[in-house]
């Protein structure tokens, strides 16, 4: 039998600005990559959307702070920690405070937006593999287009970029549109708020496609079919503009806001933030049939997501990873914006807080953005605030390893085994194998087999990220 070995190893060199470690408050190393805000012409103040994989391995990322102008920037940071401003907007021909990230296509060029500025109720830009930043599409200044509210762009599988205008639009309730990646063929798909669009207005952050070629968001407020007022729903809508709601629950629920994640299935995924004092935030699950599940419910000490646009990474290994920008385990009240770096399974087990912000000398604070997977797949993700210079940070979460042993791996039937496994950076291991079943982050069992034959004994284990470890053992 052959077996699939994969051991993650732990990113912690010598290019760190800053490294806290595993301890009391945090189950995985945290390192600084990088302090943004520093002076000058720096990118500052990250908000939402995560960092995305560009050309070399090299991350990107949007600021709604600093650039030449102070009206906000694109950066770059590279695997060894060198930050830099790629673009500052200019605040009149191409907007201000980009609130969201970047996609990217196959040749490495990466597409975004920013905010309404110079008569214009915003602006879709391409920056070049090479460099080179161009300006896709001016919205209307009369707000027919529609108005983006820190809203983004996708790249579709038809390689078109789809988006969402919070504002705007036939009845100022916010657009779907698309165009081109070279500018043209800027069409208008769907009108939020029209006389029987009770769904929902206000579409957020970015749409994200679906398996069955759908787009797929969270908008800020609908209505069941009685009128009663609901404060989210979710909405699909098709590139030939059909689009249906899955309404939201009542008032007394937390809301989702942000862009949805969704797997292979067609499950969709978001977070909703803290909206009143006796609310702490929730992830939802919304199933292509239509529930509505809630996977997990915070408490203080987990972190409590507030902000606006929000979302979820669903990474290689399956599992969903995430921020929240108040509380946790540093927290001092709900509004302290200290927060947390978290990751759970896709049915809401395995929870676990794997960072609280506020540890240590110069640590971020308050991140937005949710974490992305980086070539060497390792977890980076963007603090608003914090850091050497309080204008945010560039952090990198160190990936899981684990070990297995398995002594002797060839055994008499009767005798007995002694299987050992460690692991770093994990908060949690699972090890099983016939007449096994443990978990731990470290540990030493020993079993007698039960029958003669070859059996494979796995140790799987979680953190930012997950490892995985397996041996055979014979039995004669």
């Amino acid at each position: 039998m052959k077996l699939d070995l994969i051991v993650l190893a732990v990113m912690a060199g010598p290019f760190s600005a800053g490294i806290f470690p595993a301890g009391a408050q945090n189950a995985v190393t945290t390192t600084i990559v990088a302090n943004l805000g520093n002076g000058g012409h720096d990118a500052a103040n990250p908000e939402a959307g995560p960092l995305v994989l560009g050309a070399g391995k090299t991350l990107f990322g949007t600021a709604a702070q600093g650039g030449v102008n102070q009206l906000g920037a694109v950066f770059s940071v590279t695997p060894a920690g060198t930050e830099a401003v790629v673009h500052s907007f200019n605040g009149t021909t191409d907007g201000v405070r980009p609130g969201w990230g970047l996609t990217r296509d196959a040749a490495g060029n990466l597409y975004g937006a920013s905010n309404a500025a110079g008569g214009s109720k915003g602006f879709v830009f391409k920056l070049g593999k090479n460099g080179s930043f161009k300006i896709l599409h001016s919205f209307a200044a009369n707000g027919s287009e529609g108005e983006l509210i820190d809203n983004g762009v996708t790249l579709g599988k038809d390689g078109l970029l789809y988006g969402f205008a919070g504002g705007g639009g036939i009845a100022n309730s916010g657009t779907f549109y698309r165009l081109a990646t070279d500018g043209t063929q800027f069409t208008i798909i769907y009108n939020f708020g029209g006389t029987n669009d009770g769904g929902g207005t206000g579409p957020g952050a970015v749409p994200t496609q679906g398996p069955d070629g759908a787009f797929y968001g969270l908008t800020t407020s609908a209505s069941q079919s009685n009128g009663t007022p609901l404060p989210w729903s979710v909405v699909r809508v098709t590139s030939a503009g059909a689009a249906s709601f899955i309404l939201g629950l009542p008032d007394a629920n937390e809301s989702p806001r942000g862009a949805v994640a969704i797997d292979a299935a067609g499950n969709l995924y978001a977070i909703a933030g803290a909206r009143n004092g006796g609310q702490t935030g929730r992830i939802y699950q919304f199933t292509p049939g239509g529930a509505i599940n809630v996977l997990h419910q915070f408490v203080f000490a987990e972190g409590l997501p507030e902000s606006d646009n929000q979302c979820l990474s669903l990474a290689k290994d399956g599992r969903l990873y995430g921020t929240t920008n108040d509380g946790g385990a540093n927290g001092t009240s709900n509004s302290d914006g200290i927060g947390t770096v978290f990751g759970l399974n896709t049915d809401g087990s395995g929870f676990a807080v794997l960072h609280n912000f506020g540890t240590g000398a110069n640590d971020g604070l308050n991140p937005w953005a949710c974490p992305a997977q980086a070539a060497d797949g390792s977890l980076w993700g963007t603090t608003n605030s914090g850091g050497l210079y309080n204008g945010g940070t560039v952090y990198k979460l160190a990936k899981p390893t684990v070990k297995l042993s398995l002594v002797p791996s060839t055994v008499t039937l009767g005798k007995s085994v002694k299987l050992t496994w460690s692991s770093t950076e994990t908060t949690a291991c699972t090890i099983s194998g016939p007449g096994v079943s443990q978990s731990g982050t470290a540990g030493t069992i020993s079993f007698m087999p039960a029958a003669s034959g070859s059996f494979t004994y796995a140790a799987r284990c979680s953190g930012a990220g997950s490892a995985l470890k397996a041996m055979k053992l014979t039995v004669n």
